[in-house]
């Protein structure tokens, strides 16, 4: 939904009727509504990806989804949300993006280390009469 509200925002504020990625300009904009789109497609996509803070949704999607639902979700639902970041959040906002990169670098490493740590707490798996 903030994807699509994003978006619709994106081509209401640079009056064009069209999604055409020529079309859509944000030269015109504010820095301030250019951080509030950036920010809303940001939250979008890290959904999708899933970044740390908005990942909550994955464990219980992988445990209860079928065996192909999981399959598309690791192989194609991740790369998706990190294509349209590359895609339209770098390219359409340049200057702004140089704003929250350094924020993004910072829960990037937060989110390997959490990942690590959790890894190096968690219980070995006995199964098969224990390994």
């Amino acid at each position: 939904m903030l994807v699509l509200a994003a978006f619709l925002a994106l081509a209401w504020l640079s009056g064009t009727s069209s999604f055409d990625y020529d079309a859509i300009s944000t030269q015109g904009l504010s820095q301030p509504t250019q951080l509030i789109l950036l920010t809303m497609l940001l939250i979008g996509f890290g959904i999708k990806i899933p970044l740390v803070p908005l990942h909550t949704w994955l464990p219980d999607a992988y445990v209860e989804a079928s065996t192909p639902v999981v399959i598309l979700l690791g192989g194609i639902l991740a790369k998706l949300g990190t294509y349209g970041l590359i895609r339209f959040c770098i390219g359409l906002f340049p200057d702004t993006w140089s704003l929250v990169a350094p924020g993004l670098s910072i829960i990037a490493a937060l989110s390997i280390i959490y990942g690590a740590l959790a890894a190096i707490a968690q219980k070995r798996y006995q199964a098969y009469g224990g390994l």
